[in-house]
């Protein structure tokens, strides 16, 4: 596919000995934005047909407005709903909004972010093993990011905090390369140092601000539709 072409779709295909599996397929709008995905499952014994995970993304203005998924049984043509998630934005305060909510539209957590040139403040309100109709802040656990970022969007350091606490309980910082990055973390005490190499597919995606991320090994092989 050369480089003025835009990316319909992208079908995964995972080699497992002498089987070919699908594995997924996603959709893209003309900006390069993930606007569906279908993730292949195995046959249910119970329900005796496959089964496939299907995630919906709805855009205005180019933000995200929705995203819906859903567990879809083939023999049936039933898809049964699973949590989702509604987005709002204030364009002058430059602040997003996203409600979580579970099948039942109880919400799960809600995620407030407010972003400047290169710096992105997040707090989390969550009530994810009670889910509430209405929310009420008083009795939901809280998480608050702060994320530094480069002149290409990418992050460059994050510091998450949970509540009541005065210094970050994770921190991470990147260090990129042309073919990857270095992701130096440290989690409640803990540090590790992760080294990511970005396979030719995922430097053509980037390259192309295609919202995908190639698996890795020698086993994937894909397929490509174009506008």
């Amino acid at each position: 596919m050369s480089f003025s072409q835009k990316t319909k779709a992208i079908t995964e295909f995972r080699k497992e000995i002498d089987t070919i599996i699908k594995v997924r397929k996603s959709y893209f709008n003309n900006r390069g934005r993930l606007i569906k995905e279908v993730r292949f499952g195995g046959y249910d014994i119970i329900s005796k047909t496959f089964r496939n995970r299907i995630k919906n993304i709805t855009y205005y203005k180019n933000r995200k407005k929705l995203e819906t998924n859903c567990e879809y049984f083939i023999s049936s043509d039933t898809c049964i709903a699973l949590p989702f998630s509604k987005y709002n934005y204030n364009k002058k305060k430059k602040t997003e909004k996203r409600i979580f909510y579970d099948s039942d539209s109880l919400i799960i957590s809600i995620t407030e972010t407010k972003e400047l040139r290169q710096k992105k403040y997040v707090t989390i309100y969550a009530w994810d093993f009670d889910p509430v109709k209405e929310p009420n802040y008083k009795t939901a656990f809280v998480i608050k990011d702060t994320l530094f970022f480069d002149k290409k969007r990418r992050i460059l350091e994050s510091y998450s905090y949970r509540e009541n606490s005065e210094k970050p309980v994770i921190i991470e910082k990147y260090n990129y390369r042309k073919d990857g990055y270095t992701l130096q973390k440290e989690s409640y005490g803990k540090k590790s140092i992760i080294e990511i190499k970005y396979s030719k597919q995922q430097i053509w995606a980037n390259k192309r601000n295609l919202e995908y991320d190639f698996s890795n090994g020698e086993n994937y092989y894909y397929e490509f539709e174009s506008y």
